[in-house]
């Protein structure tokens, strides 16, 4: 239900322009990434006998590794900013939020996360090899 549903959401939202409905629409597009795309590499390795496949290579561990965390919590990091929008429209009703803050928001954010995992992964974090289980 997940996918269609994003998908629908992303068509609707994606023509309308206000605040809510492009954050609406980031939201179903970093969900259907997270949603659509994320598994598959799991589901090649398993129905493969649980081969490594494509994890046997660490690099691509490592990356799909920092895409995986990356989509779960900018999707969870959106979520918050459209609850945190929503909370300022009911309590000043008559505030308008603009979007360059939330456009500020989000590169600050993404920009940390990068930093975040530029310094994780060098001391230990890229210890994300897959082990095929004899």
């Amino acid at each position: 239900i997940g996918l269609p549903g994003n998908l629908i959401s992303l068509f609707y939202y994606h023509r309308r322009k206000d605040f809510a409905s492009v954050v609406y629409s980031i939201i179903c597009g970093v969900d259907f990434f997270t949603v659509a795309l994320i598994p598959i590499p799991v589901l090649v390795s398993l129905l493969n006998d649980r081969k490594p496949v494509i994890f046997a290579n660490q690099m691509f561990c490592v990356g799909w590794n920092v895409v995986l965390y990356f989509l779960a919590r900018m999707s969870m990091f959106l979520v918050m900013s459209l609850s945190v929008s929503r909370t300022i429209a009911i309590v000043f009703p008559f505030y308008r939020i603009q979007k360059a803050v939330f456009v500020a928001s989000f590169v600050a954010y993404t920009l940390f996360m990068m930093v975040l995992q530029a310094l994780i992964i060098p001391y230990g974090g890229d210890d994300m090899f897959y082990d095929y289980d004899n």
